[in-house]
């Protein structure tokens, strides 16, 4: 089964009072495995494969659609894809705003830790950890529905923590994002904003943004966002890459960290390497390991997708701009696809004609 989806049942199984979680994240200790180990749809060449030949079939013939509408331009490579409308049958039944939150799903685990210890290193690779580990969770093939402009978004996480998510811009797509851990304990805050491409076999998407960690002591943690490439679009295994180059920054204590996707070609592209560095630039710490299954800094294992599983993300409706009451997204959880797509065609004429009535491209 594809990204999300393949991990549903863990997200709901998991019910556990929120001290347990607390308590468990503090008794964390890096993990005893020394294998190179990758998960099960992890591609030979690097990335996340699609195992869902119904998915599968049903993106590539949306695809074929689309090229058929659009002509040379999409193949071209000079198509901004985030203006373009996609049929609602090869979409999620989520918007952009519940992935941007899903960014954030172990962070009852890493984050909770973070905070309990009072070395700014380890913290450091804590949140490093963090981010990382989360990308085999939220990985999907299935477009997200286009969140409209001051739509807004409500969960909780395991812990207790509080995630909110409001679409700030419409052109150029951009999310922004708040979570607060139990007690103030960990703040997460900070933006997406992309764009998206279309080549031959494959889509490029630039990601343009930011993560922010902030912690009571006054260390603040930033990090900025990896590209990603879904390869095979319409020949071949199609499949999900993180590419680029992570920097991880500590004004504070002067640290810095960059971990680099796709640093070796004997290697498969989730494979990363990193390091981190003090105010000198020596290097006093070494990352490892694959996005696609564990993560070693130092010679210890922070990460095994065997072992870690996603926490669960609660959703609640605060507001009336909730993600949650679109009408779209309800009737395609409900399984009808017809009326989804009508619902999302109505959503997209309302927002067309605010914006208008704003005389602004935003």
């Amino acid at each position: 089964m594809e990204g999300i989806e393949e991990h549903k049942v863990a997200f709901q199984s998991n019910l556990r009072p929120e001290r347990e979680i607390i308590e468990e994240a503090l008794n964390w200790k890096p993990i005893d495995n020394t294998d190179d180990y990758r998960v099960e749809n992890a591609y030979a060449y690097g990335g996340i494969a699609l195992l869902d030949s119904a998915a599968l079939s049903k993106m590539r013939s949306v695809g074929k659609e689309i090229v058929k509408e659009i002509g040379r331009k999409i193949l071209s490579g000079h198509l901004n894809l985030t203006q373009i409308s996609f049929p609602i049958r090869c979409m999620q039944a989520n918007t952009a705003l519940h992935n941007t939150l899903k960014g954030s799903l172990m962070s009852p685990l890493y984050l909770n830790k973070a905070a309990a210890t009072s070395d700014p290193l380890e913290r450091m690779k804590l949140v490093i950890v963090c981010s990382i580990s989360s990308y085999i969770h939220t990985s999907t093939f299935l477009k997200p529905l286009n969140p409209i402009l001051g739509e807004t978004l409500h969960a909780r996480l395991e812990d207790g923590g509080e995630m909110w998510a409001e679409q700030t811009s419409h052109h150029p797509p951009v999310s922004h994002f708040y979570i607060e851990g139990p007690n103030k304990n960990y703040v997460c805050h900070g933006y997406y904003n992309y764009t998206a491409k279309a080549g031959l076999n494959s889509v490029t998407i630039t990601n343009v943004g930011k993560k922010v960690f902030q912690f009571p002591d006054g260390q603040i943690i930033t990090h900025n966002l990896p590209n990603e490439l879904f390869a095979g679009t319409f020949f071949g295994t199609m499949r999900h890459e993180s590419l680029g180059v992570l920097v991880f920054t500590d004004n504070l204590n002067r640290y810095k960290a960059k971990v680099e996707f796709a640093f070796n070609k004997n290697l498969p592209s989730d494979y990363i390497s990193g390091e981190i560095t003090d105010v000198h630039g020596n290097k006093i710490s070494e990352i490892s390991g694959t996005y696609c299954g564990h993560i070693e800094i130092d010679g210890k294992r922070y990460w095994d997708a065997r072992h870690i599983r996603p926490f669960r993300i609660d959703y609640d409706i605060i507001l009336p701009s909730d993600s949650e009451i679109r009408e779209d997204i309800v009737t395609l959880r409900r399984g009808l696809v017809d009326e989804a797509q009508a619902a999302k065609e109505a959503l997209e004429v309302l927002q067309r004609h605010d914006r208008k009535l704003r005389g602004s491209k935003h």
